[in-house]
């Protein structure tokens, strides 16, 4: 998410923008919810793919 908010950061500001975030559901560190959270307040749309078995509790 860090690194999609510097990509945006840059690009035209009347283009539509998108993050296709794949996951599996472990955490590389950090809660990337704040992140999610600034990019959809300035109009990115976030799409989530959950991948095999993920981060499921039972």
């Amino acid at each position: 998410m860090l690194e999609a908010q510097s990509v945006l950061a840059l690009s035209r500001k009347d283009s539509a923008k998108a993050v296709f975030l794949v996951t599996d559901g472990y955490s590389n560190g950090g809660d990337p919810r704040p992140a999610a959270e600034f990019l959809q307040a300035r109009g990115v749309r976030i799409f989530t793919f959950g991948i095999r078995n993920g981060n499921v509790k039972v």
